[in-house]
């Protein structure tokens, strides 16, 4: 018996190292989701910015346009909502 250690190893094995392998495995799948939405939460600002970017040129007078469009589709909106 005491050449095989008494077994401990394979006992050790048994009883502790593979139910942590099963929850490690469960730990990693979980991680691996959560880590994705991370991913997606930090890479919809940089889409965002990207899409955004061609406005950004720099007048005054492309500004006070996209200024004016959007608060005429504001004021329609408002209109329209409370004519209702």
């Amino acid at each position: 018996m005491s050449r095989n250690r008494f077994r401990f190893d394979e006992l050790y094995a048994a009883l502790v190292i593979r139910p942590l392998e099963g929850v490690a495995a469960v730990s990693r799948f979980f991680d691996s989701i959560v880590d994705g939405i991370v991913d997606l939460v930090g890479y919809a600002p940089r889409v965002l910015g990207r899409a955004v970017q061609p406005v950004q040129n720099g007048l005054v007078q492309f500004y006070a346009l996209f200024m004016m469009v959007f608060l005429t589709a504001l004021m329609a909106i408002f209109v329209l909502w409370v004519r209702s």
